[in-house]
């Protein structure tokens, strides 16, 4: 088996479908765009020896390969001497290094790159002279251009139907000739250079005062007055994108609209002022195949160091199914079959609010066009906050989108802006049942179609919520905390010890229904869950409670004033029951005494309680007499040393459940 060793640079395109095309159990490394690659190479080769081959693959031209944020080229092989003599060692007596840049090899720049190389890595070197990759586009997988005999095969990645050149590249015009009187029309690296103007001529010249290297620029001429045009564009058709170029007038200052072209149509465009002093024009034009640089007047320019890089895979649109929780994305460029990392998407939604989403997912491309996410249900509810509103926009006006950042796909730039969703399905959020804890207050409701929204503690908006016990009494919370969700179907509200108390008073019973039979239901106005949709999503009917730990009303002591006959009771769980002054049943009150002696209350109102903690009886005329007969003396003990004592029968508390004893004598 070959012994060897594959680099592949980050920025050539659809990095993936190259990985998946190499032989089994090969070695792989994708070179960091940000670091030098060369030294990168030399670094990692230090752990191989004894190789049959070292395959490169990576955007070149004519005597030059770009590798990370370096090029290595005939200018600078000396001053990578010592790397690439380490890169050698690494192979054994025979071993080969490959290069796959598209034009390497070619002409006699190429050749001499190679057999610099060959000679600061004492291996055999193969290139290319043409296009490298797919047949459609004119490329191959063949290295026609060799220094020393080649013992290895070169890599084919046909049949993983590779669909991409690697080419466009840099363009400094170092390794070019075309002299005066030139031509109008140049083909350099697979790239045709033109003036529209058949007198006009384009020149290779060496004019330090333009390029940034202080060397060759390209001189191009068009006298057609206000239709003067220069031109770009690649020889095969095929799209790249365009990051900047060196440009100058070069007698005097002409305004020019540079624009950016696809299959003859015109994409992008941009206008300014071409002065006579040296300008970089930056750019990030994608997917395009020419440019044109039209003249106010007549056209005269140097142009150098164009920054072409490969067609960056973009965004354009998606839909989103809230129902599903599934994201549909489409774009343009994609690598069929390549990764996309969904932890690098961000939705944009209601009010302005962002989402990344934050699930483990395995997601690829099913074509060069679209992709999925079928989110998880983390992501699905807080995504289903944001995207609020069938349609493209959010209740709040806000219109959604999709950004993706940098590296989403290999190769892909950032695409933040312009993508916009369109939303289905969106359904409003529903409450079910609910369960309540009359001990701790824990109010936990089931539901439906529940979202987050950004933002602390506001998914669930507290006082939005009514209970109705018994007899159809009433209690909207007042001072519970809105909480945050962490599922799309229950929450819970933690009632405030106000909240619990107003509570506690008419969820009088366990179960589903009140002592005096009523229904327990939780009711929810609108915007009780966050803003969703464009229709009120209130919910007030059909949404039992089902109540438990509802403790036994008791007493804990009395006071009564022998001037008022005002007997206050104090106790835990006082309840109430459907009707007026039916809570608290007086004649089930029994006092002790003088010596012992009891009363028992017989005509005294019965009264309502306003709190689950003390009611007060008004004694009748004829109770209040027999009362002060037998306590008749202040504090808690009578005339004769007998300890006062309240007693109360089985059904003092009406509001009771009937099967639990509420007796409370002693």
């Amino acid at each position: 088996m070959t012994q060897r060793v594959v680099f592949i640079d980050a920025r050539v395109p659809d990095v993936d479908t190259l990985i998946k095309g190499l032989p089994a159990g090969v070695d792989f490394y994708v070179l960091n765009p940000d670091e030098d690659g060369v030294q990168q190479i030399a670094d990692i080769l230090v752990a191989y020896q004894n190789l049959d081959a070292i395959d490169v693959i990576s955007h070149g031209s004519a005597g030059s390969l770009l590798l990370g944020n370096s090029e290595l080229s005939n200018s600078n092989l000396a001053s990578y001497a010592q790397s690439l003599s380490q890169i050698g060692q690494s192979l054994s007596s025979t071993g080969d290094l490959l290069l796959y840049g598209c034009d390497v090899g070619a002409g006699e720049t190429g050749q001499t790159f190679v057999e610099q190389l060959a000679a600061a890595t004492g291996a055999d070197v193969l290139a290319s002279e043409d296009l490298t990759g797919a047949a459609a586009l004119g490329g191959d997988w063949q290295l026609e251009v060799s220094a020393g005999s080649a013992e290895v095969q070169a890599l084919s990645f046909d049949s993983v139907a590779y669909s991409y050149v690697l080419t466009p590249v840099d363009q400094n015009f170092s390794g070019g000739t075309l002299s005066d009187p030139g031509t109008n029309s140049y083909t350099l690296d697979g790239i045709i250079y033109a003036s529209n103007d058949p007198t006009g001529f384009l020149e290779i010249v060496n004019s330090g005062a333009l390029s940034s290297g202080g060397d060759y620029a390209l001189y191009a001429d068009s006298y057609r007055g206000s239709s003067s045009v220069f031109s770009f564009k690649t020889s095969d058709g095929s799209e790249f994108k365009l990051n900047s170029f060196y440009a100058a007038a070069v007698n005097s200052s002409v305004n020019v609209t540079i624009s950016g072209y696809k299959d003859g149509t015109q994409v992008v465009t941009n206008s300014t002022s071409l002065g006579t002093g040296a300008t970089q024009y930056t750019f990030s034009w994608n997917d395009i195949d020419e440019v044109r640089i039209l003249g106010a007047g007549d056209l005269e320019l140097y142009i150098d160091d164009i920054d072409f890089s490969p067609v960056s895979p973009t965004i354009t649109s998606a839909t989103y199914d809230a129902s599903t929780g599934v994201l549909s994305v489409t774009g343009a460029n994609l690598a069929n079959g390549g990764s996309v990392d969904a932890s690098k998407l961000t939705v944009t939604g209601q009010s302005g609010s962002t989402y990344t989403l934050a699930g483990t997912y395995t997601v690829t491309a099913s074509s060069t066009t679209a992709f999925s996410v079928t989110l998880d249900a983390t992501d699905k509810l807080n995504i289903n906050g944001l995207l609020n509103k069938n349609g493209t926009t959010a209740v709040s006006g806000t219109t959604f989108n999709l950004a993706a950042a940098s590296s989403w796909m290999s190769g892909a730039s950032a695409d933040t802006t312009g993508n916009g969703i369109t939303v289905s399905n969106v359904a409003a959020p529903a409450i079910t049942s609910a369960t309540y804890d009359a001990s701790t207050g824990a109010l936990v409701v089931t539901g439906t179609g529940l979202v987050k929204a950004a933002g602390a503690s506001n998914d669930i908006t507290a006082n939005k919520f009514t209970l109705t016990g018994e007899a159809g009494s009433t209690y909207t919370l007042t001072n519970t905390s809105s909480v945050e969700i962490t599922s799309a179907t229950s929450f819970t509200l933690n009632l405030s010890a106000t909240d619990k108390a107003g509570v506690n008073l008419i969820l009088n019973k366990n179960g589903t229904s009140s002592t005096g039979t009523t229904t327990f239901n939780l009711a929810a106005v609108d915007d009780w869950n966050t803003v969703i949709g464009d229709t009120n999503i209130a919910d007030t009917t059909g949404n039992v409670i089902t109540v438990s730990n509802v403790a036994a009303p008791t007493l804990t002591s009395a006071t009564y004033n022998a001037s008022t006959g005002a007997l206050v009771l104090t106790g835990t769980g006082f309840l109430r029951l459907s009707g007026t002054n039916t809570d608290i049943v007086a004649n089930k009150f029994t006092f002790t005494g003088e010596g012992g002696a009891t009363y028992t209350l017989t005509d005294t109102a019965n009264v309502d309680i306003t709190s689950g903690t003390s009611a007060t009886l008004t004694l009748s005329t004829t109770d209040k007499a027999a009362i002060n007969q037998i306590l008749n003396k202040n504090g808690t003990s009578s005339t004769g040393a007998t300890t006062y004592n309240l007693a109360a029968a089985e059904d003092w508390a009406a509001g009771a459940d009937a099967a639990v004893v509420v007796a409370d004598t002693t």
